[in-house]
């Protein structure tokens, strides 16, 4: 049950953000019919299940955004990893990677496809896990394309309950109500400098909230008490 509330809630802010990302071609669709189209990747099985459920969240969401939203959009999903195929991209407004960072990162050998797609206005999505990779040249590329990353010994993550409403006035937030969930929330994320992020959501972890376990940093102890962006975009 627990859960299934977390969808709830979360959804909606999902899809507000997966449609924002394009929201430049969803004007145009509205004056020809066309669809939006959105390729969800999914990442390969790394966890016991019922943990990391990539192929299964992707669908969710596919099905959340292709026959409840009432939106004029498209979305496909990849299975297991980057496509086999790059033609799927042709034509897409934007990419929302779920899946696992670092050494099992999707993007890791296609970060010029990745690159290309940024560089031609595609809006680009790292879900939970994926937006975790090294410092150094991927997490530069991170920083141009999403404006930031998880930086293993810099950002930490433990599980606690965050609750706030979404950025009032920003095309993500509207029309979804205030979120509250219990969940593995990241932050002090490393963003880029000066920072290109538009903060979407956020709350401040104290120690009395958090229930850390594993990587685990002084930089993250520094941060307790200070409000903390969760949910970003440029």
């Amino acid at each position: 049950m627990k859960h299934t509330r977390w969808i709830s809630q979360f959804v909606p802010l999902f899809l507000a953000a997966a449609v924002a990302l394009g929201a430049g071609a969803y004007v145009l669709a509205q004056g020809n019919a066309a669809k939006t189209r959105i390729i969800l990747i999914a990442g390969k099985k790394s966890h016991p299940s019922g943990q990391h459920e990539f192929n299964a969240g992707v669908e969710l969401l596919a099905r959340a955004l292709n026959d409840q939203s009432g939106l004029p959009v498209q979305v496909d999903v990849v299975h297991n990893g980057w496509p086999e195929n790059e033609a799927i991209f042709d034509g897409a407004k934007a990419v929302v990677v779920y899946s696992d960072g670092n050494a099992g990162h999707p993007v890791n050998g296609h970060e010029a496809k990745m690159s290309e797609l940024a560089a031609a206005g595609v809006g680009i999505m790292f879900m939970h896990y994926a937006v975790e990779v090294p410092p150094g040249e991927k997490g530069e590329l991170f920083k141009k394309w999403v404006g930031g990353h998880y930086e293993s010994g810099f950002s930490v993550n433990p599980h606690w309950t965050a609750s706030d409403a979404p950025k009032a006035g920003h095309p993500i937030g509207n029309g979804v109500p205030n979120l509250r969930a219990n969940d593995e929330w990241y932050f002090n994320i490393r963003f880029a400098d000066p920072k290109t992020a538009v903060d979407i959501y956020g709350d401040a972890p104290t120690r009395e909230k958090i229930n850390r376990y594993i990587h685990w940093s002084p930089a993250g102890e520094k941060a307790l008490g200070t409000k903390q962006t969760m949910m970003w975009a440029v």
